[in-house]
């Protein structure tokens, strides 16, 4: 459900963010386990022009934080399986 997204601006790494230069579009990282929320999500990113991927599960969102290297992440704290506390807990080691 989009009221249940967190939204966490993060550099993956640090835990801090940090501000993108003029030049550089916004990666930003949808985890949600809908993917009729992740297209909504996705959809309207990239209209307003950010580099978007999506991960439809705890574990692939944790995988692509450290692949993708997101500016933002949106995450939906009530996932089956890996919940989105877990997934940010594991996403920061």
């Amino acid at each position: 459900m989009l009221h249940q997204l967190v939204v966490r601006m993060i550099d993956a790494k640090h835990d801090t963010f940090n501000p993108l230069s003029p030049m550089q579009k916004p990666k930003t990282l949808i985890i949600d386990d809908e993917k009729e929320i992740c297209s909504l999500l996705e959809e309207y990113f990239e209209e307003e022009g950010f580099t978007v991927s999506c991960s439809h599960d705890g574990l692939e969102g944790i995988e692509k934080v450290k692949s993708f290297d997101p500016s933002i992440i949106l995450l939906d704290m009530r996932m089956l399986g890996m919940n989105g506390n877990e997934a940010l807990k594991r996403s920061k080691n």
